[in-house]
């Protein structure tokens, strides 16, 4: 949907969203089918010109900027996911209950865990989106991406556990949460999914402590989902 360049490449070339795992990264993530769909829109992610959001790995080395080259919206196909942050995106006020924010600076590894609390938030969302039967579209609105100035190494060194602990996350992300008629509901059973996969986990930079963070972040999810009761009643 956007035309990217790389100068650092001499050449145009594909780039993925911060978040998106590097082990789904190939060629058959950009199909698109040109089918009408409908349903109702949850979440609407709107791209960016300029500077995407692309991870420091990718920055450091295409240095890539991009441009809008789509003239339709797309919604995923129900089993679809992909990296959704906190920019140029909307959610419906329903779907609120399950978008709890991931808190981030664990320590990992001698590493933190770091810019990657929208992306976690967005992939668990999604799953009770496709679980309560709503859609997610893509596209627009497009905005200019001035991005500030930043240390991609930092930025690497604090992306570096997310992205592997994404990777390690993929079971859980592409098992569909039972259909349900309401986020709360779909968040609660997210929640239990996520501590059995917590419960399992001893690779690469994996503890107590990382596994801990972990049972916490269901615990938050929980009270997140208590708090919007409370709001709405």
């Amino acid at each position: 949907m956007m035309e990217v360049q790389c100068p650092a490449l001499g050449h145009g070339e594909t780039v993925y969203a911060r978040g998106f795992p590097y082990q789904r990264r190939h060629s058959a993530c950009s199909q698109i089918d040109t089918t009408t769909s409908t349903g109702i829109v949850a979440i609407n992610a709107g791209l960016w010109s300029g500077d995407p959001d692309v991870d420091a790995a990718t920055r450091l080395v295409t240095r890539c900027v991009a441009q809008e080259k789509f003239t339709s919206d797309y919604l995923l196909a129900p089993n679809t996911l992909m990296p959704i942050n906190t920019q140029n995106t909307g959610i419906m006020r329903e779907a609120i209950p399950a978008y709890y924010y991931v808190k981030m600076g664990h320590p990992v590894g001698g590493m933190k865990l770091d810019r990657f609390g929208d992306i976690f938030s967005g992939f668990f969302v999604q799953k009770c989106v496709q679980a309560v039967g709503h859609r997610i579209k893509v596209g627009s609105p497009v905005v200019e991406h001035r991005r500030s100035p930043h240390n991609l190494y930092q930025d690497l060194w604090h992306e570096l556990a997310g992205m592997v602990i994404l990777d390690d996350m993929l079971p859980l992300l592409e098992e569909p949460l039972p259909p349900t008629k309401s986020y709360d509901e779909a968040a609660i059973t997210l929640t239990d999914k996520l501590r059995v996969w917590t419960s399992k986990q001893n690779s690469f930079l994996w503890d107590d402590s990382l596994r801990t963070y972990f049972n916490n972040v269901a615990d938050n999810m929980l009270l997140w989902v208590e708090a919007c009761r409370q709001l709405d009643s």
